[in-house]
């Protein structure tokens, strides 16, 4: 990811939530903030959907650091997000799945 002009290395795997603003995206990891030049879109195609799902129109949240779930709010590394009405069905199964399997 280029962020601040500097080329860095992210894992996957660390990325707990995005947030989708404009043509930039923050990325929260688990040790930092990151701004990258991209679209929300874009990026969402980029990234494996087994692993990776919006729950609202500006955030996409990684399920391995999903802590809870309700109607409305996801907790992802200790942070509540708004649940969007038109990602909640789709959100439980992969939560539902994900906590089967």
């Amino acid at each position: 990811m280029r962020h601040n002009k500097i080329l860095e290395k992210v894992q996957l795997s660390d990325i707990q939530y995005m947030e989708g603003m404009q043509n930039y995206v923050q990325l929260y990891t688990t040790t930092r903030k990151l701004i990258v030049h991209l679209t929300f879109k874009s990026l969402e195609q980029s990234l494996p959907a087994q692993q990776y799902i919006r729950c609202h129109k500006s955030y996409i949240i990684n399920l391995n650091h999903v802590q809870a779930l309700s109607c409305k709010k996801v907790i992802v590394g200790g942070t509540y997000l708004p649940v969007g009405r038109s990602q909640r069905q789709a959100l439980m199964e992969h939560i539902g799945s994900k906590l089967l399997s």
